[in-house]
């Protein structure tokens, strides 16, 4: 007659099944150099994060360098010669004729006070209409808001700006001839006709 299993028998092949099955349900164990590595994708995102947040601190950090090696140069003024180009075709130069009605400090240092008139370089100038020099006469059409320099006419009030070098002490300050071409325009229009003229008042005759 067969003996029947005990209950301690039973109990230790029911432990035996319950930890195999998980085995075989989970498939071949791979080693490691076959897994992919966890969250690659999100590894190189996240370096390549950091990659961009270092370029702007680095652009961040020269632009704060470059303010602090220079000043900014700012001038009202009337165009007293409508701007133009002069020169041999490959070298042209465009030029206006202003007069100073207010410059900043930096621009007073350099010889640009309140009535002095010069020649401003507009080579390669970002030159802005702002107000009436947008306005067409007769339309109520209005131009682009980015001009040339053919828009700047004898009577406009223009704002110049520019950047030079800050002066080492106990050197000369440089003068506005050597500033080259201004980095900016904002052309006005005829705003000031008592101050800008055009045509230019003539001089009165002695008596």
């Amino acid at each position: 007659m067969p003996r029947r299993p005990t209950l301690l028998t039973g109990l230790a092949a029911a432990v035996a099944l319950g930890v195999a099955a998980p085995a075989a349900l989970a498939g071949p164990d791979r080693s490691a150099a076959e897994r992919p590595p966890a969250h690659a994708a999100a590894k190189a995102a996240a370096a390549e994060r950091a990659a961009l947040a270092a370029e702007r601190r680095a652009a961040r950090a020269e632009r704060r360098a470059a303010r602090r090696a220079g000043v900014n140069v700012r001038v009202r003024a009337c165009v007293i010669a409508d701007a133009a180009q002069a020169g041999r075709a490959e070298d042209l130069v465009t030029s206006a004729g202003l007069r100073v009605l207010a410059a900043n400090a930096h621009a007073r240092r350099a010889g640009l006070r309140r009535g002095t008139e010069f020649t401003a370089v507009l080579d390669g100038t970002s030159i802005r209409l702002v107000g009436a020099a947008r306005r067409q006469d007769g339309t109520r059409v209005r131009l682009p808001r980015l001009g040339t320099f053919d828009d700047l006419d004898r009577g406009d009030v223009v704002t110049l700006g520019t950047r030079v070098s800050r002066t080492p002490k106990g050197q000369p300050v440089m003068q506005w001839d050597a500033f080259g071409a201004w980095r900016a325009a904002a052309d006005r229009g005829p705003v000031r006709p008592r101050i800008c003229p055009d045509p230019p008042a003539e001089p009165v005759p002695a008596a």
